[in-house]
């Protein structure tokens, strides 16, 4: 009596879920004509069916476990395949360097990581080779740091308008200013092109304390940025230590937005600094080491003039230094006026440390 019942309960479940499969793969028929011509299709999935309930048949649930496998197994759709285009990581500068190791890096997982920081960690350490880390266009959300044992490293992204780096740490959230960066650069012979770097923080209201936000904190020695963008709300690039070069890079925020105490040289890139609050006095913060002034904090005006000092210095493009004079259009002829104090103020300068 119980292998009857069980082969009752059985014979129901089994044409329930034969009724069940044929419903969500072929809807209800409009008539019994073409129920006869899909029958005929049906064979080959019923006669799986049956030799899962021979195989699993034994208990109750292997005999639910297949049939939930072979109904899994049926609709499965394979997903196509992602095209990937391996031409997009060519580039010129694998020759230019002598790269010695590729590394890829997009959103789409077409590339050996998804993630900078990961293809950072990758880098063979303190190598003398130099490694190229290929960044694809995209926003990467992610606070990445190149330590010191990480040597010749390039990152090279397509263009930095397409290819950023980008977090919102703040002086607040991390425990000082120095911390608040969304890439930081610890190694030497670090090299960056076509990249931006940005910290998305929310520029904070006046007289806020604790809301620096750096994009960039540079600490290794000789390294070199093309065309790349840096973008904050307050202390944007820190100019840590080391030498750098800087060449065509576009650099926005307010309030001493590149400070430090590297020795660094910007070329070609004033037209590209963007004052972007009015309201707020700007500065560029040199570290200054003559003993004949006391002046610790130019402003900006000033400072384009004093280039010879030891700190930075900015060459070329000195008709957009007009960009820079705390970004005060309705001040025009007082910003004329400055031009001509600070030149008679370097003169004075430079006869006194003379004498």
């Amino acid at each position: 009596m119980r292998i009857k019942t069980t082969f009752v309960w059985l014979s129901g479940a089994f044409a329930i879920a034969l009724l069940s499969s044929f419903i969500s793969t072929y809807g209800i028929p409009p008539s019994f004509t073409s129920i006869a011509k899909i029958s005929s299709q049906l064979d080959g999935f019923n006669l799986a069916i049956l030799n899962e309930v021979v195989k699993h048949g034994e208990t109750m649930e292997d005999f639910l476990s297949g049939l939930t496998y072979m109904e899994s197994r049926h609709h499965h759709r394979r997903k196509p395949k992602r095209k990937c285009n391996k031409k997009k990581w060519k580039s010129r500068l694998i020759s230019i360097y002598k790269v010695a190791l590729v590394l890829t890096v997009d959103l789409k997982g077409c590339a050996n990581f998804r993630s900078v920081q990961k293809a950072v960690d990758a880098v063979p350490e303190n190598s003398p080779a130099r490694t190229l880390i290929s960044i694809d266009s995209g926003t990467y959300g992610e606070k990445v740091v190149v330590n010191a044992n990480k040597t010749n490293v390039i990152f090279q992204g397509q263009g930095y308008l397409n290819t950023a780096i980008e977090w919102n740490d703040t002086a607040n959230s991390t425990g000082g200013t120095a911390h608040s960066f969304s890439v930081a650069i610890f190694a030497p012979n670090f090299t960056a092109y076509n990249i931006s770097f940005k910290n998305t923080a929310p520029s904070p209201p006046q007289g806020t304390i604790g809301g620096q936000a750096v994009a960039l904190r540079i600490a290794g020695d000789t390294a070199a940025f093309y065309g790349c963008g840096f973008y904050g709300a307050q202390d944007t690039l820190n100019d840590d230590r080391g030498r750098h070069y800087f060449r065509e890079c576009f650099i926005q925020g307010s309030i001493d937005f590149i400070y430090g105490n590297a020795r660094s040289l910007y070329e070609s890139s004033l037209e590209n600094i963007n004052v972007w609050d009015e309201e707020q006095t700007t500065h560029i913060e040199p570290r200054m080491e003559s003993n004949s002034t006391n002046l610790k904090q130019l402003p900006t005006w000033i400072f384009l003039i004093l280039m010879e000092t030891n700190g930075f210095s900015i060459i070329k493009r000195y008709h957009s230094f007009l960009i820079l004079s705390i970004a005060r259009k309705k001040k025009f002829f007082l910003i004329i006026c400055e031009r001509f104090l600070s030149l008679i103020l370097y003169a004075i300068i430079y006869v006194h440390e003379k004498l």
